[in-house]
């Protein structure tokens, strides 16, 4: 494995772990295999989020919460936004609001178009309750 002060300026280490198998959309069976620990490169500012779950932070996301009542990136903005009145009728307009904030927080380096669709949603809700960005 390649040790913390091993990789070079602007790279961090990253674990080696497991990748389950899968099938793709279009039937291909993709096998599983153990990805081995290698440097990548640092995508993150610190503080986000702490394994300890210690003071500083958001959080850790829970899965599939918004999925279950139909939301999806992928899903055009009408949709979106009928998916997240679901979601607000189950969860309630705050936990939305703060789920929709944390996507938005932890993809904002790594997709930041994706990022401001997920800010956009979450202001949309906000508005609805009347709180965050008016």
């Amino acid at each position: 494995m390649a040790g913390a002060g091993s990789c070079n300026t602007g790279k961090i280490s990253r674990k080696s772990y497991n990748r389950k198998s899968y099938t793709r959309k279009n039937g291909v069976h993709v096998r599983g295999t153990h990805v081995t620990a290698r440097c990548i490169k640092n995508r993150g500012a610190p503080g986000k989020w702490t394994v300890t779950h210690g003071t500083k932070g958001i959080g850790k996301l829970r899965k599939g919460r918004l999925g279950a009542v139909g939301y999806s990136s992928k899903l055009p903005t009408a949709a979106r936004y009928s998916a997240l009145n679901r979601a607000v009728a189950k969860y309630g307009a705050l936990a939305v609001y703060r789920m929709l904030n944390a996507i938005y927080v932890y993809s904002k380096r790594t997709s930041p178009k994706l990022s401001a669709m997920y800010k956009a949603d979450r202001n949309m809700v906000g508005r609805m309750a009347g709180y965050g960005k008016k």
